[in-house]
């Protein structure tokens, strides 16, 4: 059995719904759950994303823009590929064809 209050203490002192899942080897939905019939304000996802990220948005950009891929991109910023490829959705950044690399970048990854 979940202790909500517990869930609800975890997700108020910052925690995600993913990581409350996995420390109370629960699932997801679960957490959510609990945390609506608590009738706990939820957080948007992006506003945890932001706090987790190393990078600020307009660098992120700027990567993208120079070749590098979502998942390097990602890697750096300390978040998940899907996160980076939200922020340049936001931000109405053309994606490249998936699996194109600019020029550029694909020889700084062969140059040893």
């Amino acid at each position: 059995m979940v202790d909500a209050k517990k869930i609800v203490r975890l997700y108020r002192v910052g925690h995600s719904m993913g990581s409350i899942a996995k420390k109370l080897d629960c699932d997801k939905a679960t957490v959510r759950y609990h945390l609506k019939k608590m009738n706990v304000e939820m957080r948007p996802s992006s506003q945890f994303h932001e706090a987790k990220r190393t990078l600020p948005t307009e660098k992120i950009i700027h990567l993208y823009v120079s070749g590098k891929s979502l998942r390097q991109i990602a890697k750096l910023a300390n978040v998940s590929y899907n996160c980076i490829w939200h922020i340049l959705k936001t931000h109405n950044i053309t994606r490249r064809p998936f699996g194109k690399m600019s020029e550029k970048s694909l020889q700084d990854n062969l140059t040893p």
